[in-house]
């Protein structure tokens, strides 16, 4: 049986450069933040992995912690940095239902071959690694459950997509 296979987030778009960038930017400015990445800026960010830890380095420049009056108070930055991911989220998953990321070279040539010859996209398994000190294993778990049924990408596709989650630290 012919098969193709895309591998992961970032194979049919470019989703670091046109979907999670712009989605952190526009959260910065909503939110009033002195801070915008570029894509320089944002290729080392991405040396963290994870959006809330990328975020969570702003808290490393005493510049930005003075500008954005960041509280001293671990729980409270704690709160800041799900209300900021949240927001990015929303952004990202805006673009995505709105078709703002643009296909890789090829892709759009590519799917619809594909499609017209016979292939369909059957499934997509995700295997998602959290990284949160002290966090919660039940919480996390939720968490992933309900963003996989959520997954806009698999309503676009009208797919099974299945995850596997873990937290580690």
């Amino acid at each position: 049986m012919p098969t193709l296979i895309f591998d992961c987030d970032g194979v049919l778009a470019d989703t670091e450069r046109y979907g999670h960038l712009p989605a952190f930017n526009a959260t910065f400015e909503e939110f009033g933040l002195p801070s915008r990445w570029d894509e320089e800026e944002y290729a080392e960010r991405l040396q963290v992995g994870g959006g809330k830890e990328r975020m969570a380095t702003l808290f490393r420049d005493p510049g930005f912690v003075e500008a954005a009056g960041i509280p001293d108070d671990e729980k409270e930055r704690s709160d800041l940095l799900l209300k900021w991911h949240r927001t990015k989220t929303a952004h990202f998953k805006r673009m995505v239902a709105d078709g703002e990321l643009p296909p890789r070279p090829g892709i759009a040539r590519l799917i619809p071959e594909a499609l017209d010859a016979g292939w369909t996209v059957t499934e997509s398994h995700l295997e998602v690694v959290g990284k949160i000190p002290g966090g919660s294993a039940e919480a996390f778990r939720a968490a992933a459950e309900a963003a996989e049924k959520g997954c806009p990408i698999s309503r676009l596709l009208n797919t099974k997509i299945t995850m596997e989650a873990k937290l580690e630290g």
